[in-house]
């Protein structure tokens, strides 16, 4: 299995104002990433600035060197939006996009065509357009540096997984399991109750230190983590998808065993906080997975971990290795407690986002 990724890339946003979300990635992740133009000097809260200052763990990633094969990909993409009848309306909500961001010969296009203008080293325009744009980049950025992708904007989220999987959706809002069998679900992973409650309390020095005395422990469950959706989007047989369902509970539940007990540290007592993750699986799996009520799933929610359908996609047998979607997506939502319900309303939440995304 290659090597899962240990450093993420936040997206779509430079600045970190959440000093809370912060501590929540470097709890886990080596390093935090961000793109950065050169000539921009993000605005951060104050105590996250310093930090900055003292520690090397959040860095900044220059756009630059991913701008052309971003334009390859997000104009191909445009150019099939405009064939399809599909106008980013100048009349509506309008953003900003730093200009070194975008590669030479698509910013003059976009100016030609009057989908942006220039405003000093920024580019403004219509915020869907460019929310997409940004979307095409930190995936290019994502890839050619095995790092994995964190957001906390829902939007970003669903859209992301558009992209890696192009748009090939269908069957909304739900899973249909009575078409083609070669075709694929996307299920969706809950982890929740693993953020310490007392995480805002806790200093960066103190994190700092916790992350270095327990570097195994932690590295190890988020490692566990991420071999979910990796590992179970090859397996096509049921009862091999449900033998590795088993082996890969004992072992996330022997990691986080070790990692509450390391977090015991910083004086962790309760945890909060849910992940979303998602991973492909072929029909079959998926329809005998969700409409049984396999032992495992109870052991599995003992543990915080959650499945749900998403939409499904198609994707045949000479297809299933040539997923776009590299990396362990995800998106956090840090709410204090949840319920089964919640993670359900959470499903159909993203389903529609997704749904509003394609409509619109």
């Amino acid at each position: 299995m290659d090597e899962l990724p240990s450093s993420v890339l936040f997206y779509p946003k430079i600045d970190l104002q959440d000093k809370t979300l912060v501590k929540e990635a470097l709890l886990l992740y080596d390093n935090l990433y961000r793109i950065v133009p050169n000539d921009v000097v993000p605005n951060d809260n104050p105590e996250i600035k310093s930090f900055i200052d003292q520690y090397d763990l959040i860095k900044p990633i220059d756009p630059k060197p991913y701008t052309k094969e971003t334009m390859e990909q997000f104009k191909t993409k445009l150019d099939e939006w405009t064939a399809a009848g599909f106008h980013f309306e100048k009349d509506e909500k309008t953003s900003f996009l730093h200009s070194g961001k975008v590669y030479d010969k698509l910013r003059n296009y976009l100016l030609k065509e009057k989908l942006l203008s220039e405003d000093g080293c920024w580019l403004r325009g219509n915020e869907i357009l460019i929310s997409n744009y940004m979307i095409f980049l930190s995936n290019e950025i994502s890839h050619q540096n095995k790092l994995a992708l964190l957001t906390n904007f829902s939007p970003a989220f669903t859209i992301q997984e558009y992209v890696n999987y192009n748009g090939n959706f269908d069957d909304f809002p739900g899973i249909d399991f009575s078409g083609n069998k070669n075709n694929q679900a996307l299920l969706s992973m809950c982890l929740i109750d693993y953020i310490p409650n007392n995480i805002e309390e806790i200093s960066f020095s103190s994190l700092v230190e916790f992350r270095d005395e327990y570097r195994h422990e932690r590295k190890n469950f988020l490692s566990q983590i991420s071999s979910f959706p990796k590992e179970l989007s090859h397996i096509r047989e049921q009862s091999v998808f449900k033998d590795r369902l088993e082996s890969l509970q004992d072992s996330l539940e022997d990691s986080l065993t070790d990692y509450k007990n390391s977090c015991s540290q910083i004086r962790a007592k309760y945890y909060w906080g849910a992940k979303f993750l998602t991973f492909p699986i072929l029909i079959p799996i998926a329809e005998k997975f969700l409409s049984t009520d396999l032992g495992i799933i109870k052991g599995l929610a003992a543990l915080g971990i959650f499945f749900g359908g998403l939409w499904t996609f198609y994707s045949y047998e000479n297809d299933l290795e040539c997923l776009q979607k590299t990396n362990p997506y995800s998106y956090l939502d840090l709410l204090e407690s949840y319920s089964f319900e919640d993670i359900d309303n959470m499903n159909w939440l993203l389903k529609n986002e997704m749904k509003e995304f394609v409509c619109d």
